[in-house]
């Protein structure tokens, strides 16, 4: 684990055990976060993103879910590094972990704000719960945050309750809460998915604007492309639990070699393009009955006898790599 990696997740095995069978939602992903750099994270739905980012906060639903194997290591600045799957999820040191050194910003803001509370009083647990402050200097910095997001008249809103915001707002809320305690990783999992374009820029924007003004790590997930595009330094790509591609945004955009991110750049709409979008032939295959070797293997084009077999990740220049046997004889990197 290098100097400048905040997070290094090794070998992650993530199963669902089911009526139907198991489900395995993360198979064997590794990956790194670099101080000072958004991840993005892609893939369709039921690829294994959230179940991935909540893996780094060791959030995995129990009894039906269960890591089974990997290490997530997180590189603190004030002592050793620490293997967060080592550490009991309902245990003192893990809740130190979450939301002081890695927070998170979930996909639905309407269903994370308990409509009970205020949202000055959901920002300011977090801060009891990390800083030795008092309620009146928690309230001071739940104002203050509510200002950084860009809220209006932030004095006024710390009373109010989730309901009385608007869809742009809670969301600028849920982000005023995972900032709360200045962490040094951000999971942003599908944060303007229930946006409209406009309130979309201004999110994306303001994520930007507090990643330098924090100094803070980002690891973006979803499945849009046009936010990956303007936000993301470097890509991973995710195919069924796994990941298939991963590469700076420049190389995954320009010169993408895993079939499958080939296909989702194509099927995406362009300006002045005229007759139908392209489409990724059949459908992700169920989670009970994955095909063996490449998962992608039945709607990809390029499929040969030797897809049936796990392909190894073929390297294509430093950090870029993909798992694809198209590329067999160049170099293998796992």
């Amino acid at each position: 684990m290098s100097k400048n990696e905040l997070v290094r997740v090794e070998d992650l095995e993530v199963y669902f055990h089911t009526d139907e069978g198991i489900v395995r939602a993360v198979d064997g992903v590794s990956f790194h976060v670099n101080r000072g750099e958004t991840l993005g994270v892609l893939g369709e739905s039921g690829c294994g993103k959230s179940v991935t980012a909540r893996s780094l906060l060791n959030l995995i639903p129990r009894p039906r879910g269960r890591i089974h194997g990997g290490e997530i290591w997180l590189h603190k600045d004030n002592g050793p590094k620490v293997d967060i799957l080592s550490l009991d999820p309902f245990g003192k040191e893990m809740g130190q972990i979450r939301g002081a050194e890695i927070s998170m910003i979930f996909q639905e803001p309407m269903t994370s704000l308990n409509p009970v509370y205020t949202i000055g009083w959901q920002i300011m647990e977090a801060i009891l719960l990390h800083q030795p402050v008092s309620k009146a200097e928690a309230r001071e910095r739940a104002i203050e945050m509510l200002e950084k997001v860009g809220i209006s008249s932030p004095d006024q809103a710390v009373d109010k309750y989730p309901h009385e915001f608007s869809g742009g707002m809670r969301q600028r809320a849920m982000i005023a809460i995972a900032l709360a305690c200045n962490p040094r990783l951000l999971i942003a999992d599908e944060p303007t998915t229930a946006l409209d374009v406009t309130i979309e820029s201004q999110i994306l924007e303001l994520l930007e604007q507090l990643k330098e003004d924090m100094d803070m790590s980002i690891l973006f997930i979803t499945h849009d492309l046009g936010v990956i595009g303007e936000i993301a330094d470097r890509v991973i790509v995710m195919y069924t639990g796994k990941i298939v591609e991963t590469g700076s945004c420049v190389e995954i955009f320009y010169n993408p070699k895993h079939p499958y991110t080939q296909k989702l750049l194509e099927s995406r709409p362009r300006i002045g393009q005229k007759g139908d979008l392209s489409s990724i032939v059949g459908s992700v295959p169920s989670p009970y009955h994955l095909p063996p070797g490449c998962r992608f293997a039945p709607r990809c084009e390029f499929a040969m006898d030797k897809c049936i077999k796990e392909p190894p990740t073929f390297s294509f220049g430093p950090g870029h790599g993909a798992r694809c046997w198209l590329y067999e004889g160049g170099e293998r990197v796992g």
